[in-house]
């Protein structure tokens, strides 16, 4: 255990895992990993963790805002009860303007640190805010996560269709203001980018949705229901939206096997149901050959890639509990020093959780 620092606790400012999630609906897993890792990562250098999170989705922006102007009103006395704060900034836009002015005041050996997010990525936004150090920060590496999701699907299209497949990839995005509307992008771009490699000709449609499983679905469906396009795989820029994708799916299996059983109590003649049914196991095949591919590697997206899934082909893993690890080194490097360190930020690599294996792909 480390012997140059205080025993004050950490503040950390999370992005979700409100009371209201935890007795109901939209747990977002990967923030209970950053929660629960940097407990435990924090606890064996000796620090204590205070949790601060929303007390509703709908309000997380606000209430991330006014905790930090709280601690920008009395930024010279946090030091004498807290070690420093630790963010997972829900919109780092909204976030930037008055980080900048407590990282202008603030006393310089008290740590401000992100992760998931960082300062540096939203350089766009003008402010008048001299800033010496932006905070340092661990998140994933956005761009490489999305090439690594193309390379999923490229490699099973490869393995199972040859030249024979005309992709159409559906990409599944946040919603503009939405949690994870910054990651989209980058993710998009690397997955579109190294697509391109392979398969030029290859055409894109999007949905849009929030962070959230259930909004996912409710696009899905409503996808399902009013286009005529049919891709053959889907890119989500989150776990959450995938396993949305694969509820929608699941439930639209559902609904077509009821119709086909349903054929023979509508009086029809034997000519006529065997063409509905033809027309229903056509979209019934459509359904079960579509492949999802998540970001972020959260524990359901993990356990129904051993069972095999049927739709879920991976998920890219930004790998949590290291980025947490490597924010904790940051952390405890700038308490051990008097001076104001120059801790840069940190861009960790992702990785898939299943990997690229012929046989794997056989079989999905």
């Amino acid at each position: 255990m480390s012997t140059n620092r205080d025993t004050k606790p950490v503040v950390f400012i999370n992005s979700a895992l409100s009371p209201s999630d935890v007795n109901g609906h939209d747990v977002f897993d990967y923030f209970v990993t950053l929660m629960s890792s940097l407990s435990v990562t924090l606890s064996k250098e000796g620090y204590d963790l205070v949790l601060k999170t929303p007390s509703s989705y709908s309000n997380v922006v606000q209430e991330q805002l006014e905790f930090l102007s709280a601690f920008e009103s009395i930024i010279k006395k946090v030091g004498k009860y807290y070690s420093g704060i630790i963010i997972a900034p829900f919109a780092m836009k909204s976030l930037t303007p008055i980080l900048g002015k407590l990282l202008a005041d603030k006393d310089p050996t008290f740590p401000i640190l992100t992760i998931d997010k960082g300062y540096l990525d939203v350089s766009e936004i003008k402010y008048d805010l001299k800033v010496k150090h932006p905070p340092p920060c661990v998140i994933c590496d956005e761009k490489q996560g999305g090439s690594l999701a193309a390379d999923s699907l490229i490699t099973y299209y490869k393995s199972r269709y040859g030249r024979r497949l005309e992709p159409k990839v559906l990409i599944v995005a946040g919603l503009e203001g939405s949690t994870g509307d910054e990651d989209s992008k980058d993710r998009i771009d690397g997955f579109t980018e190294k697509f391109k490699e392979s398969y030029p000709e290859a055409k894109y449609l999007h949905i849009y949705a929030e962070f959230k499983r259930n909004k996912a679905k409710e696009e899905m469906l409503n996808f399902i229901k009013t286009s005529t396009l049919r891709p053959n795989g889907v890119f989500c820029c989150n776990d959450e939206m995938a396993l949305g994708i694969r509820d929608a799916l699941m439930e639209e299996e559902c609904e077509i096997q009821n119709e086909i059983d349903k054929l023979k109590t509508q009086g029809l003649s034997k000519r006529e149901i065997n063409s509905e049914r033809e027309n229903f196991l056509e979209d019934m095949a459509w359904i079960k050959r579509i492949k999802i591919v998540g970001f972020d590697g959260i524990r359901e997206a993990k356990l129904l890639l051993r069972q095999k899934d049927k739709w879920l082909l991976n998920t890219v893993d930004v790998n949590a509990p290291r980025q947490v690890k490597k924010l904790v080194e940051m952390f405890v490097a700038f308490k051990g020093t008097q001076d104001t360190p120059v801790i840069e930020g940190l861009r960790h690599p992702c990785s898939l959780w299943v990997k690229l294996t012929k046989q794997h792909n056989k079989h999905s």
